[in-house]
This record gives C-alpha cells, sequence and structure tokens, in this order.
C-alpha cells in the first residue's frame, strides 16, 4: 500500500475502474517530467474493519 502522501498523476482509466498513474522519485524529476514509474492504482474499500478510512488506494 502507498503511504498517502505520495503524489500520483493520473495518466489513464481503465475499464475496470483502476487506473495507470506516474510518479517521480524526486521533486526535481516531477518538475522536469523525467525518471517517471508508472503505477497501476486500485482503490477499495475494506468492508467489516473498524476504524478504518472510508478509502484506500493500493499500487
Amino acid at each position: 500500500m502507498a503511504p498517502q502522501s505520495l503524489r500520483l498523476e493520473c495518466d489513464r482509466r481503465l475499464p475496470d475502474g483502476s487506473s495507470l498513474n506516474r510518479t517521480y522519485p524526486s521533486e526535481r524529476d516531477r518538475r522536469h517530467e523525467t525518471n517517471a514509474v508508472v503505477v497501476r492504482v486500485i482503490e477499495y474499500r475494506p468492508d467489516g474493519i473498524a476504524d478504518t478510512e472510508p478509502k484506500h488506494q493500493a499500487t
């Protein structure tokens, strides 16, 4: 699971509801759009678990 502070830029939504996103190893790489890592993001809501956030993302 990715930390909530991770900044992901959505490139494309997929038919199953997940998305392909880019993340960068540093702010400098983000500014220059270099060394991007493409990840697939799946959002889900856990059922039956007390005290959880309403929505989670797995990368």
